[in-house]
């Protein structure tokens, strides 16, 4: 498909306003029936290939228990490695980065409290952010002067939209329609 360049011409009347915002409409139509045609071959490949798939995914996870069992009761083989090299590829255990969890569910505050009991404060943190749902809840209160010494300006762009008039049918029922 080429690329069509389109010129904008100095001034246009009304007529032609129209006329293009009717090409959008046509062209927005079109893209929201390709995309819906789009997921439904995904949903249609989707449902043909998942019950194949989930039976893959667990004969795999069925046969590594088997060779983990094997591995386990054939230690004597990986010659004090943990990886043993086999015609087909590799099995062995692997060493996980250290990681910190709670050994059980407390609220966060109370978790907080006993790190800083029992370990300190340099094993916390403090996350301070600008919190700018705050400041445009007070925007009325906060003076220019304020917010130009805090390095902050609240500011409002205003952007042009074009919004075509769409039917209010679901992208599955347009492609319903056509077919």
């Amino acid at each position: 498909m080429t690329k069509k360049r389109i010129t904008t011409p100095a001034t246009i009347s009304r007529t032609e306003a129209e006329h293009i915002l009717a090409e959008i409409r046509t062209l927005k139509l079109s893209e929201s029936k390709i995309q819906a045609d789009r997921e439904a071959a995904v949903a249609e490949i989707d449902r043909r290939v998942n019950p194949e798939l989930s039976n893959i995914k667990d004969g795999v996870n069925a046969r590594v228990k088997i060779l983990q069992r094997w591995a386990l009761d054939n230690k004597d083989l990986f010659d004090g490695k943990r990886t043993l090299d086999m015609q087909h590829g590799q099995l062995g255990w692997r060493t996980n980065p250290p990681s910190v969890k709670t050994v059980s569910k407390l609220d966060d505050q109370d978790q907080l409290d006993l790190v800083e009991l029992h370990l300190g404060t340099d094993f916390l943190r403090n996350h301070w952010e600008i919190a700018k749902d705050v400041i445009l809840s007070h925007k009325d209160e906060l003076t220019p002067d304020q917010l130009t010494k805090a390095n902050l300006v609240i500011a409002q762009a205003e952007t042009f939209f074009v919004s075509p008039t769409l039917p209010e049918t679901t992208p599955t029922e347009t492609i319903k329609q056509t077919q």
